[in-house]
């Protein structure tokens, strides 16, 4: 157990590159609920000049300060005061410029889903299990290639007491968007802007619609020309420890080690 006054966080430069950093935000909301904690965090960095994607995960349990409020989990910061209250927090922990935002809850990612059609994955014999025993599953599900409607796939995303808990989560969620990227590669101009125009009332973002196109079109045509898509997640096995805070299960980062971290991995 550790007590919060023993952390001492440092203040961290903000990391500089040429990169269009988007936060994308999975929202764990109820019904009647105006805006939840940030179930998922994914930052998607496109960088035009050298033509790469990259995705990185940031762990929901990250004990990190939100300024205005008490240090907790990462993931209360959109709860407390939305996209802007967040790319603050990212800011001031791990130096991030966010340039935009896209949130969708759990109804809108599977009407996102049915949009694209589905989604094509190779999992585990383990993800397999777990697949074949929730309520959404309306195949048998194997080890290798599988496909998933809108419901099995967010059965998927949300797969956490099974196959790598909250770690192999993160790792599924950037499987998903991976496989839905990969698959439309290669679609015409005309069929991308046509799913754009279907997707847009699924999503709440502070990007407008040219800019929406603009980062689209130049990720499907980074994935075109040969580009593939990495991925990584924030913290490192080395990069945290474990702890209890106020009753808390929590990660503590190392926010300078994490730092380099997104620097070598997003902007070098």
């Amino acid at each position: 157990t550790v007590d919060a006054t023993d952390i001492v966080f440092e203040t961290v430069d903000v990391l500089e590159g040429d990169v269009v950093n988007i936060m994308l935000i999975g929202q764990d909301r109820r019904p009647g609920e105006d805006r939840a904690r940030s179930d998922s965090m994914i930052l998607v960095s496109l960088n035009k000049e050298k033509g790469t994607i990259r995705l990185t995960s940031f762990m929901r349990d990250l004990y990190v300060q939100i300024p205005g409020y008490r240090d907790t989990r990462l993931n209360a910061a959109y709860r407390y005061g939305g996209t802007d209250l967040m790319n603050e927090t990212f800011k001031v922990n791990f130096g991030l410029e966010i340039d935009g935002n896209v949130m969708v809850d759990f109804d809108e990612f599977t009407e996102i889903i049915e949009i694209v059609g589905g989604v094509t994955l190779d999992i585990s014999s383990a993800e397999a299990k777990y697949m074949n025993n929730c309520n959404s599953a309306t195949k048998t599900f194997k080890a290798g290639t599988n496909y998933f409607n809108a419901e099995e796939a967010l059965d998927f995303t949300r797969m956490r007491y099974a196959a790598g808990g909250d770690y192999g989560r993160t790792d599924r969620q950037r499987r998903v968007i991976m496989a839905i990227a990969y698959s439309l590669r290669d679609a015409d101009l005309m069929t991308i802007f046509s799913l754009i125009d279907q997707v847009l009332p699924h999503i709440v973002t502070n990007l407008d619609d040219a800019q929406i196109i603009d980062y689209a079109t130049t990720g499907l045509g980074i994935l075109a020309n040969g580009g593939q898509i990495d991925t990584f997640r924030i913290p490192q096995d080395d990069a945290h420890y474990n702890a209890n805070i106020r009753g808390m299960s929590v990660l503590v980062p190392d926010l300078e080690m994490c730092r380099e971290d997104l620097r070598e991995f997003i902007y070098d």
